[in-house]
């Protein structure tokens, strides 16, 4: 059987593989690209709904993602089409056994509909706390996750699985998640140090996505820039800006006034580390 279903930017083709033939012998499974598709920024993965945390294959940014392919499936997937580029999506299954019976699924998404993500920039100095922010107009939300760029297996927070021992020890007992009707899931995290500071990537997984999928790399929704000021660092900061400030509004009133006197030490030495 051969179901299609499709939305903006995703279209999924459903194959039930019955495996009449016998054992040992290989099975093509089929999936055609649309017509309109962008097969030049296609994201193209097979995966079994009964088979969690990794795909049968994933093919994405014009070459396989080998790293991610369940263990039972390791060199007996081939593309019809290495490229993709003749819209043939279909897999070749090398010598099929009895396990491998199920649904599969093959998942097309265009990378030209990726949703729009902020980026957004946070200076703190250390023990203040931040906010993550993530918002949703979807309600059919499972799980909400920050993870560092640097780290992709550095989980900063991971809610709505049933998989607390991801949490990177770091952040253990620092951060809160905030739920309302509003659709805000922001993230707070809690008395920061220097050690914080980097890129951090959230994302929001919805009802219809498996859990199989929500641990793999995945196009963020939102990103925040965080850097933890050093208590000194932070101090001449503070100094330099209210410096610039004050000269600013001097000029501002008075375009021939000499702009104020500072201490140019402490605005040389931000500068510098700058």
């Amino acid at each position: 059987n051969k179901t299609i279903s499709q939305s903006r930017g995703h279209l999924l083709c459903s194959t039930d593989l019955a495996l009449k033939a016998f054992s040992g012998k290989d099975k093509l499974l089929p999936c055609k690209a649309p017509n309109d598709s962008d097969l030049e920024n296609l994201v193209l993965e097979w995966t079994r709904p009964d088979l969690e945390k990794q795909y049968i294959f994933l093919f994405r940014d014009g070459r396989p993602f080998l790293v991610s392919q369940h263990e039972k499936f390791k060199g007996r997937v081939e593309l019809s089409d290495p490229t993709l580029l003749s819209g043939d999506l279909s897999i070749k299954l090398h010598n099929v056994t009895q396990q491998d019976k199920g649904r599969y699924e093959c998942h097309i998404f265009s990378k030209s509909h990726v949703r729009k993500r902020s980026i957004k920039t946070i200076e703190v100095s250390p023990g203040q706390d931040v906010s993550l922010p993530l918002k949703t107009t979807d309600f059919n939300v499972t799980s909400v996750m920050w993870k560092r760029e640097d780290d992709p297996e550095r989980f900063v927070f991971l809610s709505g699985m049933d998989h607390p021992h991801h949490q990177h020890p770091q952040y253990s007992g620092r951060t809160e998640l905030t739920r309302d009707q509003t659709g805000d899931l922001t993230v707070r995290l809690r008395n920061v140090q220097p050690g914080d500071s980097g890129t951090y990537h959230g994302r929001i997984v919805q009802l219809q996505q498996r859990v199989k999928r929500e641990l793999r790399p995945s196009e963020p929704d939102n990103i925040v820039i965080l850097k933890v000021l050093s208590s000194e660092w932070h101090s001449d900061y503070l100094q330099l800006r209210a410096v610039l400030q004050m000269c600013t509004f001097c000029l501002l009133s008075n375009p021939r006034a000499v702009p104020c006197s500072h201490d140019r030490g402490v605005g040389k030495k931000v500068l510098n580390e700058m």
